[in-house]
C-alpha cells in the first residue's frame, strides 16, 4: 500500500509534468522568422527589409551575420511601415 507521502510526491510530479506541457506548447507557437520569410511575406526588397530594420520599425534580433523575426509580429497586427500599408495576410499586397 502506499503512503500518503509517495502519492503527494505523485501528484506534485503530475502537476510538474502539466506545466512544462503548457509551456512547450506556448513555445511551440512561437514562429521565428528569418529575412528571407520576411520579404516573402511583404514582397519587399533587400534594401527595403534593411531600412526597416535601420529606421526601428520592425523588431528584430541579430545573431552573427543573421537576423531573425517574430512571425506573430507580422501575422497578427496591422501596421504602417514608412507609407505603404501592410496587411496581416498572407496574401495581402502593399497598400496604395
Amino acid at each position: 500500500m502506499e503512503t500518503s507521502d509517495e502519492m503527494n510526491g505523485f501528484r506534485m510530479l503530475l502537476e510538474m509534468m502539466g506545466t512544462l506541457l503548457v509551456q512547450l506548447q506556448k513555445t511551440q507557437e512561437k514562429k521565428i522568422w528569418d529575412s528571407a520569410d520576411v520579404k516573402r511575406y511583404l514582397n519587399i526588397s533587400d534594401k527595403t527589409l534593411y531600412r526597416l530594420r535601420a529606421q526601428k520599425k520592425i523588431p528584430f534580433t541579430r545573431l552573427g551575420e543573421k537576423y531573425y523575426y517574430a512571425a506573430d509580429f507580422f501575422l497578427n497586427l496591422q501596421f504602417d511601415l514608412g507609407g505603404s500599408e501592410y496587411r496581416s495576410r498572407p496574401d495581402s499586397t502593399r497598400g496604395k
